[in-house]
C-alpha cells in the first residue's frame, strides 16, 4: 500500500525532464509532437515486453526446478532486461519509421529517452503493486530506464550517422548488460554478508543517477553543437 502511494512521487524527476525536454530543448511544434509520440511509443512498449518476459518465465520454469544463482541470472537478464531492453528499441525503430523528416544525433538520443520516460512511467505503476518502498524510491530517484535510454539512444544515432550498423550491438548490448546486473543485484538472495553483491548494486544505482546526470548535461551542450544538432538522414 505505501508503495502505490509513493508512486506518484517517484515518477516526478522522469516527468520533470520529460517536460524539460518538451518545453526548452524541442523549440518547434514538430519536435513537440514527436515527443509526445514517443511517450506514447514508450508507454505502448510494455505490453510486448510483458508478453516476451512472460514466454522466458515458461522457459525458466522448465529449465530451473531449485532456486540458484544460475536461476536469478536467467531471470534478470532473459526474463527481464531483455524484453524491455528488446521492446524499448522495437518501438523506437517502429516511431523513426513514422516520422517523415530529418533527425540530428541530438534527436535519436532524447527520442530513444523518451521513449525509456514511457516505459518507466507504466512499468513502476505495475511494480508499485508488489515492490518495497525502498526500490521504488531508488526506481525513481536514480531512473535507470532513462539512462539506459541514453547509452542506446547514443550509439543507434552514431550508427546511422556513420552508416555503420555494427554499433547497433553496443547500443543494445551496453544497457542490457548494466540492466541484467542492476537486477540481478536486487534479485539475488545472497544473505546479509555477501558484501559484493550489497556494493555493486549500489555502484549500479549509483552509475543509473550518473547516466540521468549526464544526460541533462549533455542535452544542454550537444543542442548547441552542430557535431550532435545538425540534422543528416530522412527517415521514412
Amino acid at each position: 500500500m505505501i508503495s502505490i502511494i509513493l508512486y506518484p512521487i517517484s515518477i516526478i524527476p522522469v516527468i520533470l525532464i520529460y517536460f524539460w525536454i518538451k518545453k526548452k530543448v524541442f523549440r518547434d511544434d514538430e519536435h513537440r509532437i514527436m515527443a509526445k509520440n514517443a511517450l506514447i511509443s514508450g508507454l505502448k512498449s510494455v505490453i510486448p515486453a510483458v508478453i516476451i518476459g512472460a514466454l522466458f518465465l515458461i522457459i525458466q520454469r522448465v529449465a530451473f526446478k531449485d532456486e540458484s544463482m544460475a536461476k536469478t541470472f536467467f531471470y534478470t537478464f532473459f526474463a527481464l532486461a531483455l524484453p524491455e531492453e528488446l521492446s524499448k528499441a522495437f518501438m523506437f525503430e517502429r516511431l523513426l519509421k513514422k516520422q517523415d523528416k530529418s533527425f540530428s544525433w541530438l534527436d535519436f538520443i532524447i527520442c530513444m529517452v523518451i521513449v525509456a520516460i514511457g516505459f518507466d512511467i507504466l512499468e513502476s505503476a505495475i511494480y508499485a503493486v508488489g515492490a518495497s518502498p525502498m526500490e521504488i524510491i531508488l526506481r525513481g530517484v536514480t531512473c535507470p530506464h532513462l539512462g539506459f535510454g541514453f547509452i542506446m539512444g547514443y550509439f543507434i544515432g552514431k550508427a546511422k550517422k556513420k552508416g555503420n550498423r555494427l554499433l547497433y550491438i553496443p547500443a543494445f548490448l551496453i544497457p542490457w548488460i548494466i540492466h541484467g546486473s542492476y537486477d540481478f543485484c536486487i534479485e539475488f538472495d545472497a544473505g546479509d554478508t555477501d558484501y559484493v553483491i550489497m556494493f555493486s548494486a549500489i555502484a549500479l544505482a549509483a552509475l543509473s543517477l550518473v547516466l540521468t546526470i549526464s544526460f541533462v548535461f549533455f542535452t544542454i551542450k550537444a543542442r548547441n553543437n552542430t557535431k550532435y544538432s545538425n540534422t543528416f538522414i530522412s527517415v521514412s
